[in-house]
This record gives structure tokens, C-alpha cells and sequence, in this order.
């Protein structure tokens, strides 16, 4: 009797184990995203559902028992900056749930791109034991998003060439007016005033040309910085040493002691470069422009700021973008050409202006790199569309002269 009910009493707990395994298993399978289920002591997947599977193109068996990483990323190590941040190692350090955006992909290999969030599940005891890893599919909406992207990119191109063609017409018109009076009559011109000015406006031409093209090159470039310990303070000197301050502007510096940095000395000095000129352009009346350092916690601040005009509230968010300018003269790339730099340092800058009263850029530079660079990469192409072969012949020669050939 006592063996009768012991066995209907396991058969009873049979039955319910059944039971649950069945209903927990009709659960997964019925949530429209893929789960996997993640074994905390060795990431290995110890269950999935249906979705999972058809969207990895994968039998159960080829992703249980197998490491998340390698069904979900085709590697053969833990995922990891810059590529995908993994959601279990960040999920271990704070506790709590995490959600980030990782590229997968399929036995095929093509891509899927998924929103992933890490929920923890935990023992009686309170310790995180498995993870529950959970993955929506928003592969549309990424590609709708770069689709988006590549036609505001198209956008750019055409307004840059169209700034480039007007832009790049005016100082070439302008040469070869003075060509033409210079090779009508050469023997009266050549020491005369005229003479002189006709080649000092070829001479500011071609200066004018070469920045385009300049411009051009580093908005178009993809550069790594050659990271070394610099001190910002000097390469703040070197670059207002390169600037003719006028008389009616008084240039004030208050340079902190601030620790060395691992950063781009060209670099740098290319965007203060642009700031100092800037903030100059913004004070046609005169006025002041204090640049100062100094340290913020992990970073170098350096601020430029001027008493000019002031930027209009409406105009502060689109100073960055390519092509904007209030100028009446340039192509509107130097501030974008030096967000770009900026940001290849993991820095970041930032501006404030109150109109009427003057203008600040502040630039802040962490200490240092998370990876550093030990050399430059430049990858650049200019396509040059003009119809006169004369203008073309002029174009080629301020390019070869950077070292880069138009095709």
C-alpha cells in the first residue's frame, strides 16, 4: 500500500514536471521576440525559443550548449568595445537590467540588427545564476535609418559641390582677368602699380583656391591621431602665434597648469587655429578675446571667447553642419572640420553666444586615450566636375601640390 501510494505520489510529481516544462516551454516560444537563456558561470546558451531559431536560420541543437557569442556574433570571445558592448558584463557590474543595440547574424552571416536587453534571474539567495537574454528585431528600422542617412549625405555632396563650383569660379575668374591684362601688355605692366596689384590678386587667388581645396581635403579625410604627450598650453601659444591680431583686438590668455595630454598636436593646433580666427572675424569693431585653460577632472578645457556679434539663438544648433556659414566668404566646413577632430579625441566641443554681446567654444580634451594611435591614416577622394579644361588645369595644380592628384 505505502509502495502504491509512493508510486502514484511520483507519478503525480511527474506529471506536474511535465507539465510545467510544457507550459514554461509554450511561454518562451510564444514571446515574439528570441530569447536565449544564458548560463552566468560560462555563457552558454541553455535554452531558446521557436523566434530565435527562425530568425538564426539554426536548429535547437546548434545553439544549445553552445557560447551566446559565438551563435549570436560568429566569434570566438565575449563581445567588447567598440564593436558591441556585451549586456551580461554590464548587467554584472551595475545589478540591474540592461538594454544596448548589437549587430547579429545568421548561419548565412547576413546581418540582424537587434535591440538586446539582459534581465538577471537569481537563486534563493539572492545571486544572479542564469541571464535571460532577450533580442528585438529592428533590422527595418535601421535600414531605414541609414537610407535616411545616405540621402542627407547626398544632400551634402550636392550643396558641396555646388558651393565648390561658385566658391572655387570667383578667384579663377579673378586670375585670369589678371592674366589676360598681364599678357595684352607685359612690357607696360610689369614694374608698374598696375602690374604689381594684377599679380598680388592672383598671388590672394590662388591663397584663396588652396584653402578651399584645404577645407575640402579635411572634410573629406579620414584621419587617426598621432597620439603623444603634448601640453596643450604650448600648442595654444604655437597656434596664436600663427594669427595676426589686429590693432582694435586685445588677445588675453589665461593658461591654467593643467597636466600633459595624449592627443594630436597638428590636430589641436588646427582647430585653435580656426577658434582664434573666428572669434577675430566676430569682432569687425573691435573688442576682446580671452582664451584660457585649465583642468576639469579627467579633462583639459580650452575656451575662446570673444565680445563680437554673437550668434543668433536660431543658428547656435546648426553651426556644426557641413556647409553652414554666416560669412559672406567661405563654405561654412571649418567648425564641422573641427567637431570632427575634436571627437576623434573622445573630446567634445561646445558653444554658448548671447547676441550682441560675444561668442564661447569650449573644448574639452580627456587626459587620456582610451586606445591609443601610433599612426595616421588619411582616405580621401575629391571629384572635380568642371567643363573648362582651363579651370581643371588650375584645380590639378593647387591639388598636386597638397600631394593629392583629381581623377
Amino acid at each position: 500500500m505505502n509502495d502504491e501510494t509512493t508510486m502514484r505520489r511520483k507519478r503525480a510529481v511527474d506529471d506536474e514536471l511535465n507539465f510545467l516544462e510544457t507550459f514554461n516551454k509554450s511561454i518562451i516560444d510564444s514571446i515574439s521576440d528570441t530569447l536565449l537563456v544564458i548560463d552566468l558561470s560560462d555563457f552558454k546558451i541553455i535554452s531558446t525559443n521557436q523566434v530565435a531559431l527562425k530568425q538564426l536560420n539554426l536548429q535547437r541543437e546548434e545553439v544549445v550548449g553552445r557560447f551566446c557569442y559565438e551563435v549570436t556574433h560568429h566569434t570566438s570571445t565575449p563581445c567588447k568595445p567598440p564593436n558591441d558592448v556585451c549586456p551580461i558584463y554590464e548587467l554584472l557590474k551595475t545589478g540591474n537590467s540592461v538594454s544596448v543595440e548589437h549587430t547579429h547574424f545568421d548561419k548565412e552571416n547576413n546581418k540582424i540588427y537587434v535591440e538586446v536587453s539582459a534581465h538577471p534571474v537569481r537563486n534563493h539567495e539572492g545571486k544572479t545564476v542564469l541571464i535571460t537574454h532577450i533580442a528585438k528585431d529592428i533590422t527595418e528600422r535601421k535600414l531605414m535609418q541609414e537610407k535616411l542617412l545616405n540621402s542627407e549625405r547626398l544632400a551634402t555632396v550636392g550643396g558641396l559641390a555646388l558651393t565648390l563650383a561658385n566658391d572655387l569660379r570667383n578667384p579663377l575668374q579673378a586670375i585670369q582677368s589678371a592674366t589676360y591684362w598681364l599678357k595684352n601688355d607685359y612690357s607696360r605692366l610689369q614694374n608698374s602699380p598696375i602690374g604689381i596689384k594684377m599679380l598680388q590678386i592672383i598671388n590672394d587667388s590662388i591663397k584663396y583656391s588652396d584653402n578651399i581645396v584645404k577645407a575640402l581635403l579635411d572634410f573629406a579625410s579620414s584621419k587617426t591621431p598621432m597620439i603623444k604627450k603634448i601640453n596643450v598650453n604650448t600648442v595654444v601659444k604655437k597656434a596664436l602665434g600663427q594669427v595676426e591680431i589686429p590693432k582694435n583686438v586685445e588677445l588675453i590668455t589665461e593658461l591654467g597648469h593643467i597636466p600633459q595630454i595624449e592627443a594630436d598636436k597638428d590636430m589641436l593646433k588646427q582647430v585653435f587655429l580656426n577658434l582664434t580666427e573666428n572669434g577675430i572675424e566676430a569682432m569687425e569693431n573691435g573688442g576682446a578675446l580671452r582664451v584660457s585653460t585649465r583642468r576639469i577632472e579627467g579633462f583639459v578645457e580650452v575656451s575662446f571667447r570673444d565680445t563680437g556679434i554673437g550668434v543668433p539663438r536660431e543658428n547656435l544648433d546648426k553651426l556644426f553642419n557641413p556647409l553652414f556659414t554666416t560669412k559672406s566668404k567661405g563654405m561654412g566646413l571649418g567648425l564641422t572640420i573641427c567637431k570632427k577632430l575634436i571627437e576623434a579625441h573622445e573630446g567634445s566641443i561646445e558653444v554658448e553666444s548671447d547676441e550682441g554681446k560675444g561668442t564661447a567654444f569650449r573644448v574639452k580634451l580627456p587626459i587620456h586615450q582610451s586606445e591609443v594611435n601610433s599612426r595616421s591614416t588619411v582616405n580621401s577622394n575629391i571629384l572635380v566636375v568642371e567643363d573648362g579644361a582651363g579651370v581643371f588645369d588650375s584645380v590639378r595644380k593647387i591639388i598636386e601640390h597638397r600631394n593629392e592628384v583629381p581623377k
